[in-house]
């Protein structure tokens, strides 16, 4: 989990980290929006996020936010199609969160939260 390097905040709890993905908090502690960013659907790094964050799959995650759509209680993370472009977009945004795969990593944003590495 990296955000931009002038995001003040120095780590995430395990349900900060939920609480933001699954649209239940919508702020930072500063007060400021959370631009949360997602990797694409066939991502093989999104679905090990989802699993090991809250034990869901892609599909059970979308349905998840269809709903929440439907209702209007919420906006899905920005979806977009590589780690490079997930760092760029953080990096770029100082409201903005989001994941890689470790190994994807550049060192330009600020680690916050980490999932155990998929096998």
């Amino acid at each position: 989990m990296v955000v931009n390097q002038t995001n003040q905040a120095m780590e995430f709890s395990r349900n900060q980290v939920i609480d933001f993905f699954m649209g239940r908090q919508q702020n930072f502690h500063s007060g400021k929006a959370v631009f949360t960013i997602d990797l694409a659907q066939d991502s093989p790094t999104r679905a090990h996020f989802y699993q090991q964050l809250v034990g869901k799959s892609v599909p059970q995650v979308n349905a998840y936010w269809a709903r929440l759509l439907f209702t209007g209680n919420a906006t899905p993370p920005k979806m977009l199609p590589s780690p490079a472009a997930v760092l760029s977009a953080v990096k770029e945004n100082a409201d903005a969160i989001g994941y890689v795969d470790g190994r994807d990593y550049d060192g330009c944003c600020k680690v916050v939260y980490r999932l155990k590495p998929a096998d």
